[in-house]
């Protein structure tokens, strides 16, 4: 699809503006098939432990090496097409990055470097979630910063500092290891009133920018996320300047 026909369509340019988009995408009949399907698949997931935090994932690998029929069922209800449209370029459902995650989240004071607002990367990320279940103020919605994912001539100068920094290997945070990008503290508070909470339904989709400003969000203790997650880059040459 060409960049011109892709920039027609009424949800790519609101996401392209604003840097994500929440819309219903899958029928009841469609969200309870691949529900089961997650049920299955998840017998085979991996645990990974942050705090008293539980993550259930299954990924694409495994679900690759399984053969999942997963794939050719979100093939058929048409995410590919979905994805293409927001790309621009043709792309096959078995290099989306996907996974099925299952998160138990523990107290709310665990250390986590999720919470913390941050950037993954310099260049256009979208990154997708099809809920399992709702998702709501208690099991930890995305808040993301509306537009922090468009060029400005302050962005191009913070990621050219962050690039001295990443060189030096100056990244870490609070004695945390992580190579996406923190915000500066000063603008925390900013942040935190200028964002949104990405709620959604059941068999929605959730697109964001993670070129954009986001973190995890807050909620309560013992409470679970299921969601299907999805990963593709855009080209860094796409313009987005605001």
């Amino acid at each position: 699809m060409s960049s011109s026909r892709k920039r027609e369509i009424p949800f790519v340019k609101k996401l392209e503006s604003s840097g994500y988009l929440i819309k219903p995408f899958l029928s009841n009949s469609q969200l309870k098939i691949i529900k089961e399907i997650c049920d299955e698949e998840m017998k085979f997931s991996r645990v990974i432990k942050r705090g008293q935090t539980n993550e259930l994932i299954c990924d694409n690998r495994e679900l690759l090496k399984r053969q999942s029929k997963l794939f050719d069922v979100l093939k058929n209800v048409g995410i590919v097409e979905l994805f293409q449209s927001i790309e621009g370029l043709k792309l096959d459902i078995k290099s989306l990055n996907m996974s099925i995650e299952k998160t138990k989240f523990g107290v709310s004071q665990d250390h986590d470097i999720f919470r913390q607002w941050h950037v993954d990367t310099f260049a256009s990320h979208y990154k997708a979630w099809i809920p399992l279940e709702d998702i709501n103020d208690e099991n930890f919605p995305m808040k993301y910063l509306p537009k922090s994912h468009l060029i400005t001539f302050k962005r191009l100068f913070d990621e050219w500092i962050w690039s001295f920094k990443y060189k030096k290997g100056d990244y870490n945070i609070n004695a945390i290891s992580n190579q996406s990008r923190r915000a500066n503290i000063n603008k925390k508070f900013f942040y935190e009133k200028k964002s949104i909470n990405l709620r959604a339904k059941a068999g929605t989709i959730i697109i964001a920018d993670t070129s954009g400003f986001h973190r995890r969000g807050d909620g309560k203790t013992g409470s679970e996320r299921y969601w299907l997650r999805f990963g593709f880059r855009r080209s860094p040459f796409i313009v987005k300047f605001n």
